[in-house]
């Protein structure tokens, strides 16, 4: 799928530039099942982090069917993904997200659109991760 790829590439350069700073660990994992749904993770770790439960910064990007999010079916359209893209801490306190978009898994155009979208939101949300791993762990960038 197209769109999971793009978001995957672009979280991948972040964790390239974030590979040589000492105290982070970056972990790229993407999931594409064949019924449209994805789910494409960039965890920033810091090894010297507070606690188990903030382990760092996540950029988190999911495309789920109606069902995966409690919604009431008949509500949905049939084939419809619902996405949400956010960056937030390990402990799941929010820095910043997206709106949920709605799509079609055969609508390309609207695929095209939020893909934008989403890389344009993970691009202006990168401007929020140095300063956050300064604030929140002490980690020059």
């Amino acid at each position: 799928m197209k769109i999971a790829e793009e978001i995957h590439l672009s979280y991948t350069k972040i964790a390239q530039r974030f590979a040589l700073v000492k105290g982070i660990k970056c972990e790229c994992n993407k999931i594409i099942k064949k019924d449209g749904t994805f789910t494409v993770t960039l965890e920033i770790i810091i090894e010297n982090r507070i606690s188990d439960y903030d382990y760092g910064l996540v950029f988190s990007t999911n495309a789920q069917r109606s069902s995966h999010l409690g919604r009431d079916l008949k509500e949905s359209v049939i084939g419809e993904i619902f996405l949400m893209s956010d960056l937030s801490y390990g402990d799941g306190e929010m820095i910043a997200d997206t709106k949920e978009f709605k799509y079609l898994v055969e609508d390309v155009p609207a695929q095209e659109i939020i893909t934008e979208t989403v890389l344009k939101f993970i691009v202006e949300a990168q401007t929020n991760l140095v300063p956050a791993l300064f604030d929140r762990y002490g980690i020059h960038v």
